[in-house]
């Protein structure tokens, strides 16, 4: 009787249909996986912006009260609107990264995580001022935001 080694080609076919029904099912998996994380980074990285933009705002406490601050006019005082108590400028990341209360990524680039052909230099972060309570609030619109680096 002779000894034969290997594999059948059945048993090939069957090795090879185990292992394509595998990868089917890995790589979507993979790919959502990856883009759950990349969300999860923009949003880190947008809580900690208004973070950083609320810290700024604590240190330039002055800039909200009485005639504005003159040392950020191009940011702070032609995009500010005063409501009652209540006094709301448009902070950018840009600003932020400047005045050293958020990192740049690389280059003077704040990189988005989900594309890396755009960053979120230019994003604007609104940055309310409360003169009642003495309280900062941060509001952030997502859809309406300058991407362009």
């Amino acid at each position: 009787m002779k000894n034969k080694k290997g594999f059948t080609l059945v048993e090939l076919l069957a090795v090879i249909i185990v292992l394509g029904l595998i990868i089917a099912v890995a790589i979507p998996s993979s790919i959502t996986i990856g883009n759950k994380i990349k969300d999860k980074l923009l949003s880190d990285k947008l809580d900690f912006a208004e973070k950083a933009a609320v810290l700024w705002g604590q240190d330039n406490r002055s800039c909200f009260s009485g005639s504005g601050c003159s040392e950020y006019p191009s940011t702070l005082n032609a995009n500010c609107t005063l409501s009652g108590d209540l006094k709301t400028c448009n902070i950018t990341l840009e600003m932020l990264a400047k005045e050293q209360y958020y990192d740049y990524d690389s280059d003077d680039k704040i990189e988005n995580p989900k594309d890396s052909e755009k960053c979120l230099n230019n994003y604007i972060i609104k940055l309310t001022y409360n003169k009642k309570n003495k309280s900062f609030k941060t509001n952030m619109d997502l859809d309406n935001q300058d991407e362009s680096c």
